[in-house]
């Protein structure tokens, strides 16, 4: 894993954020603050280009066979991607800042600027090519703040984003939630939420230029006593992707997919019972499985066919149409499972999975996760994990007006 130099990268940026946010440059103009924005704006929607399905819908048939699958072998071979259309959204609202800062005749940089009615106030500093962006907007109806921190910047001619969000409740006069949202290019994502309220938080990185995936969540009850973490790691040299929930300390309920250049073929879902059988819920991609002949419209479902014998009969099957597009088989099967419910021998096909492949993906997780977790900085169990989360949220509240909005608005609209 090339973990430490992708986090090294990011505290780099954040060093560099940090050291801006408290000087600025007067030397930039409206017009000329404007057409960076722009840049941004137009670096995001490539992104979303690069990272999105690059095709139109599959037609609706009555037959489909793998050839009308058409889109299917445009997917980016790589199992880890980056699906973009959230965070796109996120970053599209530069759009409205942009028209904001146009609105504004007396705009200037290093300059907070509040509307007439304060429930909007902003923002722009620039130091070193770093872009930085405040947006605060009041809901009245809600009671609620909500800040906008953006950073903006570059990395060897390459768009480097970083966006904080915080959610204020007027009434309890308590945060509601946190989070950040990094983005490199189309290299990797990272993302951090916390909320306040639960105590809860999630921690997840893809990176599609590593070949990174994992995800590590967090939460207690209100008594404090049950801890539950649910923790993902991908595994490059298996293609597989494990999760398991770690209720105070003891691995439960767990997830396997396995992936094949680019798609996924499997999800394995269990559900670990104490007192009755398992439940494993089996999701296949049957366009990653070999064997069947056609897949045909019935009256409410499809039907699976080999040799114009019907298959599968216990799956429920359905044809994504949009994207690249896919044919989905769902089962759930209570109890142990065994080796042809994996291979699919038993309904005449070939999956390419075994039962043992799973048990090894599950084997070697459980020997490594603690120590492939702490690679992120992360101690499992540990209940001071929480400080990573806020010491990246930290350089955000340096330069921030939070405070004075908050005040501003909330302690005249509060009843």
């Amino acid at each position: 894993m090339k973990t430490t130099r992708v986090l090294g990268l990011m505290l780099l940026l954040l060093t560099l954020v940090g050291c801006s946010a408290f000087n600025s440059s007067n030397s930039y103009s409206k017009d000329k603050v404007v057409v960076l924005i722009e840049e941004y704006i137009n670096e995001n929607k490539l992104i979303k280009l690069e990272n999105s399905a690059k095709s139109t819908d599959i037609p609706e048939l009555s037959v489909y066979t793998k050839d009308d699958f058409v889109n299917y072998d445009l997917k980016p071979s790589e199992n880890i991607d980056i699906e973009y259309d959230y965070f796109f959204e996120e970053f599209a609202y530069l759009e409205t800042i942009e028209a904001t800062i146009l609105a504004n005749d007396d705009f200037s940089v290093s300059r907070y600027f509040y509307s007439d009615d304060q429930d909007v106030a902003y923002y722009v500093n620039i130091l070193d090519d770093v872009l930085s962006i405040e947006y605060y907007l009041y809901s009245n109806e809600l009671n609620l703040v909500e800040r906008q921190s953006f950073r903006l910047s570059k990395i060897d001619d390459e768009v480097y984003m970083e966006k904080y969000v915080a959610l204020f409740n007027g009434a309890t006069k308590e945060y509601i939630r946190e989070e950040k949202i990094t983005v490199y290019k189309g290299h990797y994502i990272e993302t951090m939420e916390y909320s306040h309220s639960t105590n809860s938080y999630k921690y997840e990185l893809n990176s599609k230029e590593d070949q990174i995936s994992f995800v590590y969540e967090y939460e207690v009850d209100s008594s404090g006593n049950d801890v539950k973490e649910r923790i993902e790691h991908y595994y490059s040299d298996t293609g597989a992707t494990v999760e398991y929930e770690i209720d105070n300390g003891i691995p439960g309920d767990y997830k396997v997919k396995f992936h094949n250049n680019g798609h996924r073929i499997l999800k394995l879902d269990v559900n670990i019972s104490n007192t009755s059988d398992d439940i494993n819920e089996l999701t296949w991609n049957l366009l990653e499985v070999d064997g069947w002949d056609t897949a045909k419209a019935s009256i409410s479902r499809y039907k699976m066919y080999v040799n114009d014998v019907e298959t599968m009969t216990d799956y429920d099957i359905s044809i994504q149409q949009n994207g690249y597009g896919k044919i989905v088989a769902n089962t759930v099967i209570n109890g142990t499972l065994f080796n042809q419910d994996i291979t699919l021998s038993k309904y005449g096909l070939e999956s390419g999975i075994t039962l043992q492949m799973i048990e090894d993906a599950k084997s070697y997780y459980l020997d490594n996760y603690i120590d492939n977790t702490l690679e992120f900085g992360f101690v499992v169990g540990s209940n001071n994990n929480l400080d990573i989360l806020k010491d990246e949220f930290k350089e955000f509240s340096r330069v921030a007006i939070m405070n004075d909005f908050i005040s501003k608005n909330t302690d005249t609209n509060t009843p």
